[in-house]
């Protein structure tokens, strides 16, 4: 394989604040600026305040059963419709304890809900093992290919998720969604015509070359078997974490191999986040249409702490992110890899 060396612009930075605890004396503070090596797009890691909490929060007023819940096992039926015959002929998709149900918010041409357990109105971070996360891929998965099936011109997929209200989701009850259109999202979009000018420029994908090259660095943080998990130089999120899948581009490419491998790593990550106090998070995967390794696009989950949920939570979005399309981050991607790489060393020793 052709060795690429991707270049990581970072600039050190000089910032002065007043210190309270010095009667207000103002102090230095190291600020460091990122560059996304592929995009373009840049970070700041700053200093200072964190996000995280130093206690866990009691989640318990949000998400005990109160009301009506249309995920739940004596709900789901009747509170949830069934797809077109002609796409689903079951009407839903079950696979294991997960279901996968249509949308009712039509914001892309098909849409899915996957439920993970409609026997658990709740699952909490440290209570997502791999036969939970594997089962609900694979039911949007199912989903996924139905569609594309169905309608061959729905080139553009991917299967997101919210997790609790502080990261955009109106239910409590853990779920998936998916999104399948004639047009690409934003992020799809521009990792498409990066990825291609890429590879034109280097005659390798960018995903294989950064592999490569972060293996064993400072963001590397472990293997799945067909996944590579590392922390991203220019993080879009907090506590950000990236499970690469390279010589794959189109979520119909995704085997049940790949599914496992993708749950096993993801399992480590939320338990990750639950150790570390944080309660919510986002996270995607996204394809890039049939002919996405042609033109150097690769499939890497992308998953981000959002803030923690309390009474009165203060969002992780701010004017920086919302409108100069810049990112804060309070912990650096490294500092983030080493506390992920233990759990992710230890993995075939709890096996």
């Amino acid at each position: 394989m052709v060795r690429v060396n991707i270049e990581m612009e970072e600039v050190d930075l000089e910032a002065f604040v007043p210190d309270i605890s010095q009667a207000g004396a103002m102090v230095k503070v190291d600020l460091r600026y990122r560059v996304d090596p592929l995009l373009g797009t840049s970070t700041r890691i700053i200093s200072g305040s964190k996000l995280n909490p130093s206690e866990r929060a009691d989640l318990t007023p949000l998400t005990e059963r109160g009301g009506f819940c249309p995920f739940c096992r004596e709900n789901v039926e009747s509170a949830t419709a069934a797809f077109p015959r002609e796409i689903v002929p079951e009407g839903k998709i079950r696979v294991g304890k997960a279901v996968v149900v249509p949308n009712i918010l039509a914001y892309s041409t098909s849409s899915a809900v996957g439920i993970y357990d409609t026997e658990r109105h709740f699952i909490s971070l440290s209570e997502f093992d791999r036969s939970t996360l594997t089962d609900a891929f694979e039911g949007m998965l199912l989903h996924c290919r139905a569609v594309r099936r169905s309608d061959q011109r729905l080139l553009y997929s991917s299967i997101s998720a919210n997790y609790l209200p502080s990261s955009g989701s109106s239910l409590v009850h853990p779920h998936l969604q998916s999104s399948h259109d004639v047009v690409p999202l934003t992020s799809q979009r521009q990792r498409l015509v990066a990825s291609e000018r890429f590879l034109a420029e280097h005659g390798v994908p960018y995903l294989t070359a950064l592999v490569e090259q972060e293996r064993d660095g400072d963001r590397f943080v472990g293997t799945t078997g067909s996944v590579t998990w590392l922390t991203p130089f220019a993080p879009t999120g907090f506590h950000e974490v990236w499970g690469v899948v390279t010589g794959r581009g189109d979520l119909p490419q995704v085997d049940h191999a790949v599914v496992e491998d993708l749950a096993v790593g993801l399992e480590e990550v939320l338990y990750a986040y639950d150790a570390a106090n944080l309660s919510a998070f986002n996270f995607t995967l996204q394809g890039g249409g049939p002919d996405a390794t042609d033109r150097g696009f690769e499939l890497c989950f992308k998953i981000v702490s959002r803030a923690p949920v309390e009474p009165y939570y203060r969002s992780d979005v701010t004017y920086f992110e919302k409108l100069a399309s810049e990112t804060m981050i309070d912990t650096s991607p490294e500092i983030w890899a080493a506390s992920l790489r233990r759990r992710f060393n230890e993995l075939k020793t709890r096996q």
